[in-house]
This record gives structure tokens, C-alpha cells and sequence, in this order.
């Protein structure tokens, strides 16, 4: 397993990816002042945002299906908590953009290699939220 995002398993069977990238902010909005050089106040975190790129070959490993499930869940507009194969917790992710370039199609237009990628944000929102079972909590979260 190299990550978890709600239920969905990022494996070598699923959706295995070769790059993830991780990419923090911080808000520090400039105040002008008369004869002086401008100052910077900090105000506290930007966004994070999280891409992940990989290939996928049918016969191999994953396949459409499980872009598609990848799909369904941007669908759904819910956050999910992520967590790499190693156990470090990232926190709640929402799905903002998924990609996928099919290649080497077959004679009925399956491809046999998919290259996909998929930029997450990171969901900070300190809503109590109600639950469908006592795991859930921990996988995903309703607004």
C-alpha cells in the first residue's frame, strides 16, 4: 500500500503512482505605509495542495475502474482523510482535479496504458459531522 485517500488503496493492483508532490503556503499580505517601505503581517496558512501522477497498464496493474472510482468519490464532494503506507496521517483531502491520458489502444479503443494524475487540497474545516458507521469517521467526512 502507498496511500490511502478515504477507502480508496493506492497500490501496485489499483492505482499505483510514481511522483507525489506536497506544496504548502503561507498568507503574508503587505500594508503600505507613507515614506517608509511597505510591512508584511502573517496571517496564517495558505492552502496545501497535494498531485500524484503514475501509470497505470490494465494487464498489470489497475485499470479504468479505478479511475473511474476515483472519479465517483470527486463526485461526491466529500473530504477524505489521507494516510501513506507507512501510517503518517495527512489530514482531510478534497479531490479537485483528476486527469487521465489513455495510450496504445487496442483494436476495440481500450487502452493499455493510462497515464493519470490528481491534485488534492487539503479541507480544514472544523465541522462535526454525522457518521454511517463507527469506521467512517476515520475515512471520510460529510459537511
Amino acid at each position: 500500500m502507498l496511500l490511502t485517500l478515504g477507502l480508496f488503496v493506492f497500490g501496485v493492483q489499483s492505482a499505483p503512482f510514481d511522483t507525489i508532490s506536497r506544496s504548502n503556503g503561507w498568507r503574508w499580505p503587505s500594508n503600505d505605509r507613507t515614506g517608509a517601505d511597505q510591512v508584511y503581517q502573517y496571517t496564517g496558512r495558505d492552502e496545501e495542495t497535494i498531485s500524484l501522477a503514475g501509470t497505470l497498464m490494465p494487464e498489470f496493474s489497475g485499470g479504468p475502474v479505478n479511475i473511474d472510482i476515483l472519479r465517483t468519490m470527486a463526485d461526491a464532494g466529500e473530504p477524505y482523510l489521507m494516510m501513506s503506507g507507512a501510517g503518517q496521517i495527512y489530514g482531510y483531502y478534497i479531490i479537485t482535479d483528476l486527469t487521465e491520458n489513455g495510450s496504445y489502444l487496442m483494436a476495440d479503443g481500450t487502452p493499455q496504458k493510462i497515464d493519470f494524475s490528481m491534485t488534492l487540497k487539503r479541507y480544514a474545516a472544523n465541522v462535526a459531522t454525522a457518521t454511517r458507521s463507527s469506521l467512517l469517521p476515520l475515512l471520510t467526512r460529510r459537511s
